[in-house]
């Protein structure tokens, strides 16, 4: 099969590969993989947990091609999207109901070959029937909306918040699309203007451009003085974590998403006198089956695949991504 093989940073190898298949693994055809700013990062050599050679890609939709001789319960043919986390599910912390913080925790497309190829190997416990109403072109949407309903439902959103989401790319507007499901009223905040209008196409009920308007006093309007009730930062930057830290109002409710490794200040009186409740969102616990049935209802999320590529122009369009030279939302590599 035809397989995009990242050999080392900055290069990637379209090779004919044939491996067999795992007693304990299901070959999924991929129909489409998208490409996400894990790959981004891997692309670039900032990631550690990756090594070379590698197949990256771990949004995936696709069709079942086989089995192996240990796999129950899964039928060829079936219309499946991976959930790319493989938790071991025996530690304390699995048990304890938090498998995305799992210490052995492993990511398809990272620590094994994933979805940007002809056929993937996958674990059939990450596997997810896909009914028909959803076209395989962009069921792997599924996996970036998991981590948006993930960080809505850590941030308790509730239906009569004002809520400020920082980031529009596709992990911001999935958080958008849950909290306007839950029926809150969202601000999104971002400098690219062609996400900010994807945003209000999603519900948003205002956006900000901060290379156009003061983002702080925006949301001072927005909150009537207030404060937000739930503040979402999905970009991961010091700045931006520590905008956010501006805008929340009492009882205000804090969620880390964006990945930064570096350090922040924290208001710690402010927080104290405001009771604000901080957290971190990461990944998803079990939330592939509302995304599959949000998708099947609001196909107009479908909205956030803004570009499809051959498998063959992955190095180019990974190039551009990383030059931040190409406006993109979400681009699928369409392998069949």
């Amino acid at each position: 099969m035809r397989a995009a093989v990242l050999t080392e940073p900055g290069t990637i190898e379209i090779r004919l590969i044939d491996r067999p298949l795992p007693a304990d693994k299901v070959a999924v055809t991929t129909k489409a993989a998208g490409i996400c700013g894990t790959d981004i990062h891997a692309f670039g050599g900032h990631n550690p947990f990756l090594t070379f050679p590698r197949v990256m890609g771990h949004e995936i939709a696709g069709t079942v091609a086989a089995v192996g001789s240990e796999v129950t319960g899964i039928r060829v043919g079936e219309r499946v999207v991976g959930n790319p986390y493989a938790e071991c599910a025996t530690c304390r912390t699995c048990r304890r109901g938090h498998p995305n913080l799992c210490p052995d925790l492993t990511v398809t497309g990272v620590h094994s070959d994933g979805g940007f190829a002809e056929q993937a190997y996958v674990s059939p416990r990450q596997l997810y029937s896909l009914p028909l109403s959803v076209d395989l072109d962009t069921a792997a949407l599924v996996e970036p909306l998991s981590i948006g309903a993930e960080a809505v439902t850590n941030g308790n959103v509730q239906a009569d918040d004002r809520v400020v989401i920082i980031g529009a790319g596709p992990i911001g507007l999935a958080c958008l699309a849950f909290a306007v499901e839950r029926g809150a009223t969202a601000l999104v905040v971002d400098r690219i203007p062609g996400r900010l209008e994807r945003a209000r196409e999603l519900g948003a009920a205002a956006v900000v451009n901060t290379l156009a308007d003061d983002p702080d006093d925006r949301v001072k309007a927005f909150t009537a003085g207030v404060g937000a009730d739930v503040v979402i930062e999905a970009v991961g930057a010091k700045e931006t974590i520590e905008a956010g830290l501006r805008w929340f109002g009492p009882a205000g409710r804090y969620v880390l998403l964006g990945l930064y490794d570096g350090t922040v200040e924290l208001p710690t009186f402010t927080a104290m006198r405001l009771g604000l409740r901080f957290t971190a969102s990461r990944l998803n616990r079990g939330r592939f089956p509302e995304c599959i049935e949000y998708l099947r209802t609001h196909p107009h999320v479908t909205s956030l695949v803004t570009h499809q590529i051959a498998l063959e122009d992955l190095q180019d369009t990974l190039t551009l991504l990383t030059r931040r030279e190409l406006e993109a939302c979400k681009v699928m590599v369409q392998l069949h």
